[in-house]
C-alpha cells in the first residue's frame, strides 16, 4: 500500500480540545457551588502515586463496607493520570485544563461514593470501560507530531467527562425519580450511549494511533532516502525532488526534530523496560480486593508506626505466622519477583516518571543498560543517587520471608544501605514477614521497630474478615446451608483456629 504525506490539518479542528474544553464547561454547570468549589480545589496534574493514593482513601472511607472494589476504578483513573501529564503539551489555550479532567472524574467518583449501592453500579461501570482505554505507552512516542492522535485523545476523554455528566446527574436526581427509573432500566441501560460514544472514540483513538505509526514510518523512510541523495551529490534529484513537495530544506528540518524526539521518547521507554519490566499491579490489585473496610487500622495507631512514620527511624517490620500484607511480588517459589534484583529494579523503577525523566537519570540508566555486569551494587548506586533528590520514600516489601536465604540476604543489605544516619529526611521501609525472621532483621537491619500481629486487635480484625467473607458467599450463593445457625459455628470454628494467620 502507498502512502504519501497528507496535511494533518485536513478534517481536523483547529484545536484538537475543543471537545474535551467543552465537556468539561459542561460538566461544571451541572455541579452545585460546593462540588464546584471542590473541584477547583484540585490545581495539580496528577503525580505518578495519584491513582493508588485515590483508591486507597475511596477504601478506607467510612461510607462503604466490605471488601475493596476501590481497584475496579484503577485502569479507567491510570488512564485518565497518564492523559492529564501530557495534554498541556499541546492544549495551550487553557493551562487548567489537565487538572480539570483529573477533577472532574475524580469527583464523579467521590459523589457516587455517596450512594453505597449507585457507587457498586458506577464502579462495575468503569471496571468494563478500561478495555476501551488509550495505553499511555502506545499512544506516548507518536502524539507530538500527530493533531489527528490529540484530537482522538481529546474526543475520548471528552466523552468521558460526558459519562461522569450524566452519572452526576442521575445521582442528583429526587430519590423517587431514582427509584422510578430503576423499575423501567438497568443501570446499563442507563448509561448505554454513553458506553457506546466512549467505545467508538476507544476506536478512533486506535485507528489514530496505527495511521500515526504508518505516517512515522513513512517519514523515515523519505528523510533516510533525501539525506542518502543529498550525501551521495544528486543535488539535481534533490532539487527536483524538493521542489515536487514544495517544502524545500524546511521538510528535511522539520523531519529530522520529528524523528530526533520520536527517538528519544523510544529511547526512554526501551531504558525503563529494560530496567524492569516486571508488572506489580495485577497482584497488587488482587491483594486490595481481599482487604475489607477498617482492617489493621490500628497498626497506623502504635507508637512503633508513629515512631518509624514521623521519626529518624528507617526499618519496620510487621512480623505474624504468615504473611498478614499482600504486596506487588507474587508469593510463589521460583518466581523471577522472588530475585532480590528483581525486586531492587522494580523499587527504582518505581520510582521514575516516565515523562519528566531528566536527561541525567536518562543517561545513568543508559549507562547501566550498557554495562552486563551491572549488578546490586550499581543500582543501589544509582538509587541512592535518586533519594537524595526526593523528600520523602516509602518502600513496602511483604512475605520477606518467601525469600531464598541469599535473595533475601542481598535484599536486606541493599536496604540497609539506603540509611543516611542523619537527621535528614529518608527513605522509610515497612517489612512483613513471619516471625522466624528476628534474629536476621536485627542482625541486618539494627534498631528495626517492630509490630506483631500476635495482638488482640489482630484477631479483632481476623474475625471481622471471617464474618464478611462468610456473609458475603451466602449472599452470592457460594455457601448454602440449610441451618442458618450453622453460620455462626462456622464463624466460630474459623476464628478459634485461626492463629493469627
Amino acid at each position: 500500500m502507498a502512502l504519501t504525506l497528507v496535511s494533518q490539518s485536513s478534517g481536523v479542528p483547529l484545536s484538537p480540545a475543543k471537545q474535551l474544553n467543552e465537556a468539561v464547561d459542561d460538566f461544571q454547570r451541572i455541579l452545585t457551588e460546593d462540588q464546584r468549589a471542590e473541584l477547583k480545589n484540585i490545581k495539580s496534574i496528577p503525580d505518578a502515586d495519584a491513582v493508588l493514593v485515590f483508591t486507597a482513601q475511596l477504601d478506607s472511607s467510612q461510607r462503604r463496607r466490605g471488601r475493596s472494589i476501590a481497584t475496579r476504578l484503577h485502569s479507567v483513573l491510570q488512564s485518565v493520570r497518564e492523559f492529564s501529564t501530557v495534554i498541556d503539551t499541546f492544549v495551550s489555550s487553557n493551562p487548567e485544563i489537565a487538572a480539570l479532567v483529573w477533577g472532574s472524574v475524580k469527583l464523579t467518583i467521590q459523589i457516587a461514593l455517596n450512594f453505597t449501592s449507585y457507587y457498586e453500579a458506577f464502579s462495575n461501570l468503569f471496571m468494563g470501560l478500561a478495555s476501551h482505554c488509550p495505553r499511555f505507552a502506545e499512544y506516548q512516542v507518536l502524539y507530538p507530531s500527530s493533531v489527528r492522535l490529540q484530537a482522538a485523545l481529546c474526543n475520548f476523554h471528552a466523552s468521558l467527562i460526558r459519562c461522569c455528566k450524566h452519572a452526576v446527574e442521575a445521582a442528583q436526581r429526587p430519590w423517587k425519580t431514582q427509584f422510578l427509573n430503576a423499575l423501567w432500566q438497568s443501570f446499563e441501560q442507563e448509561f448505554k450511549s454513553d458506553i457506546g460514544m466512549i467505545q467508538r472514540c476507544g476506536d478512533e483513538v486506535r485507528e489514530e494511533i496505527s495511521l500515526a505509526k504508518a505516517r512515522a514510518e513513512f517519514q523515515d523512510q523519505e528523510l533516510q532516502k533525501k539525506e542518502r541523495e543529498a550525501a551521495s551529490g544528486h543535488r539535481r534529484t534533490l532539487r527536483d525532488m524538493l521542489s515536487r513537495t514544495g517544502n524545500g530544506l524546511e521538510t528535511i528540518k522539520e523531519l529530522q526534530l520529528q524523528q530526533k524526539d520520536k527517538r528519544r521518547s523510544e529511547r526512554r521507554r526501551q531504558l525503563l523496560d529494560s530496567l524492569s519490566s516486571y508488572d506489580r499491579l495485577p497482584p497488587f490489585k488482587r491483594a486490595c480486593k481481599e482487604r475489607h473496610y477498617n482492617t489493621a487500622q490500628w497498626v497506623f495507631d502504635t507508637a512503633e508506626f508513629c515512631r518509624w512514620k514521623d521519626g529518624p527511624s528507617t526499618w519496620i517490620w510487621c512480623s505474624g505466622k504468615s504473611a498478614f500484607y499482600q504486596t506487588p511480588f507474587p508469593l510463589t517459589h521460583g518466581m523471577p519477583s522472588l530475585s532480590a534484583e528483581t525486586v531492587i529494579r522494580s523499587i527504582i523503577r518505581q520510582s521514575l516518571d516516565p515523562v519528566t525523566l531528566s536527561e541525567k537519570v536518562e543517561a545513568s540508566l543508559a549507562e547501566i543498560d550498557q554495562n552486563p555486569a551491572a549488578g546490586v551494587d550499581t543500582l543501589t548506586v544509582f538509587f541512592r543517587q535518586r533519594l537524595a533528590q526526593s523528600e520523602k520514600f516509602f518502600i513496602f516489601i511483604d512475605a520477606l520471608d518467601e525469600f531464598e536465604p541469599r535473595e533475601r540476604r542481598v535484599l536486606l543489605e541493599f536496604l540497609a544501605s539506603l540509611d543516611i544516619g542523619s537527621n535528614e529526611p529518608g527513605p522509610k521501609v515497612f517489612l512483613a514477614g513471619r516471625e522466624s525472621l528476628s534474629g536476621e532483621l536485627k542482625d541486618k537491619l539494627p534498631g528495626i521497630e517492630r509490630i506483631s500481629m500476635a495482638s488482640a486487635e489482630a484477631k479483632t480484625d481476623i474475625a471481622a474478615y471471617i464474618k464478611e467473607t462468610l456473609q458475603e458467599r451466602v449472599e452470592n450463593q457460594d455457601l448454602v446451608v440449610g441451618d442458618q445457625s450453622l453460620i455462626s459455628d462456622i464463624q466460630q470454628a474459623l476464628t478459634n483456629h485461626a492463629d493469627g494467620m
